[in-house]
This record gives structure tokens, sequence and C-alpha cells, in this order.
């Protein structure tokens, strides 16, 4: 068990007094950036504390997503709150960063979830219950080289992470100047109402006599509300009110958002449904992309 290992800290319970410099203060929100962190406290109120993380002790979230792990790592003061654990690691047994790896892994879950108070608000683990999961010690040499090999790939992982986000903001510019070009006014074409060239239709309520959350055998026609994305879908039915391919704009709430379906639905709360006329005049995915434009907005 863990407490045959580690020594276990509970971080102060008392509400701290912010300053606007001192010693740096962290709470779950800092786990995953402890220096980052931009609370401070007096080192006047510091002093006071008895338990002073020191460099290879490893924090530990004790609410909400139980199990988040950070290494101290440098020689700097550090506070911290209950919400908090500290793990001080027998050093002849452990790697403190193994120990970090072996918490966060799907095994050291479980444990964690096992003695996690499911019914608090937040959910959370009492300290002593952290010292009853059970994790593997293997040699330290073996620790060490676990250690290296996920490192490595944590890092490889970081900068493709970056490359990609990178890319991918540039990719969203790119569309964005391309499709506000491409649907720029040109004088020499015609500028028209949506109401003249579409049907446009509000959604009502959703159907409650025939309605599951879930898709199932009997209700798959999705229920569409005004949200975006995945959070626009609110449940699924037996019976398509729009069956053919659509533009729906949110008329409540995200006011404006516009999306393509091709497949059969039902609108609900306000949600406007816009089918061309004729779509030899008006192609639906055209309309689509309109809507996304600035003039548009």
């Amino acid at each position: 068990m863990l407490n045959t290992c580690c020594k276990i800290y509970d971080g102060t319970h008392s509400t701290p007094k912010y300053t606007e410099s001192g010693v740096k203060f962290v709470s779950v929100k800092d786990i995953n950036d402890l220096y980052g962190t931009t609370s401070y406290i007096s080192e006047e109120d510091f002093a006071k504390y008895k338990i002073k993380p020191q460099i290879d002790d490893v924090l530990m979230t004790r609410i909400g997503s139980i199990g988040v792990c950070a290494v101290v790592d440098r020689d700097e003061p550090l506070a911290f709150y209950v919400s908090l654990a500290l793990l001080r690691p027998d050093k002849k047994l452990f790697h403190s960063k193994f120990l970090k790896y072996a918490i966060e892994s799907i095994q050291g879950r479980k444990e964690l979830r096992k003695r996690t108070l499911v019914n608090a608000v937040p959910i959370k683990i009492n300290k002593d219950d952290i010292g009853k999961i059970k994790i593997p010690v293997p040699p330290l040499e073996v620790q060490r080289e676990i250690v290296r090999i996920l490192d490595n790939f944590t890092e490889l992982t970081a900068e493709l992470t970056a490359e990609l986000t990178a890319e991918l903001t540039a990719r969203k510019k790119q569309y964005e100047y391309y499709r506000n070009t491409l649907l720029s006014r040109d004088k020499s074409v015609s500028v028209r109402t949506i109401e003249s060239l579409c049907e446009v239709s509000a959604g009502g309520d959703a159907p409650k006599d025939a309605m599951a959350k879930d898709k199932t055998n009997e209700y798959t026609v999705p229920i569409i509300s005004n949200g975006i994305g995945e959070n626009a879908l609110y449940g699924y039915t037996n019976q398509a009110k729009i069956t053919e391919p659509a533009v729906t704009v949110a008329a409540r709430g995200t006011i404006g958002y516009a999306e393509y379906r091709d497949y059969p639905y039902v609108p609900i709360i306000r949600l406007l449904s816009l089918i061309p006329s004729n779509t030899e005049e008006l192609d639906t995915k055209f309309l689509y992309y309109c809507l996304q434009g600035r003039e548009y907005k």
C-alpha cells in the first residue's frame, strides 16, 4: 500500500490571505503548471505552515478530477491548499516521476476510484484513503527506464500537439480568408433575400411522447436544438420533420450559428430550417457558406 512507502500530507485547510507577491500558492487549477500560478501568500503566513513541499515531492489532486499529479522539481517555496495531497516517497523505493505515472495509470485510477467519495460535492478522496491504494514497486533501475521512456513520449506528444495546433490555426485563417474573398459581393451578381429563395420554418417543442436521449432501434432520427456542434443534439425520435438537405440557423442563444444538414431531423426550440426552393438557383451548401461569411455576421 502507498502509505508503507510514502508519507502523505494534507494541504492547508485555512482560507489563504492572498497577496500581490510572496510565496506561490497552488490548488487543483494549478496542477499542470505549479510555478505558473498567479496566486501568492505572504512569507509570514507561509512560515506558519508545518508542511512545505520539497524537491521530488508529488502533489496530487484530491477533488474533482482526482489523481492528477505534478512533481516538485524546483528548490522554491510553494504553499498548497487542502484540495491537493502531498506524497513524499521513500527514495530508496520510489522514483518520484514513476510514482506520478503509476498513480495516473489506469490501474492507479481504478485504485483511487474504489476509495473516492462519489456522493460528496465535489467528489473527493480522504487523505487516509490515498494511503490504501496499491501500486507496483519494481526495482529503481526499472523505474528509471520506465520514466525515461514515458518522458520521451510525453515530450514527443507535446511537440506534435504544438505543431498540429499551429497548423490548424493557419488552416482556419486560410479557410476564412478564401471563404470571405470568394463570397465578397460582386456588383454583377444579384442579391436576394433568404425568404425569396428558401422555405423558412421554425422548430417547435420536442416530441416528448416519442423520444429517447440515446439512439435506439426505434428512435433513430436526431432532434436538433439551438446549440453548437454536438451540444445541439437533444435526443432522438422516430419521425423526421425535415427530410431534405437544409441549413439550420440558431434563433435563440447562439443566434446566427449555421449548420449544413444533409440527413433527416427534427428541429426544436425555434431552430430555423432553411431549404432552397430551387436548388438549380441556390445550392444548399453554398447557402451554408454564405451564412458563415463576414457580411452575414
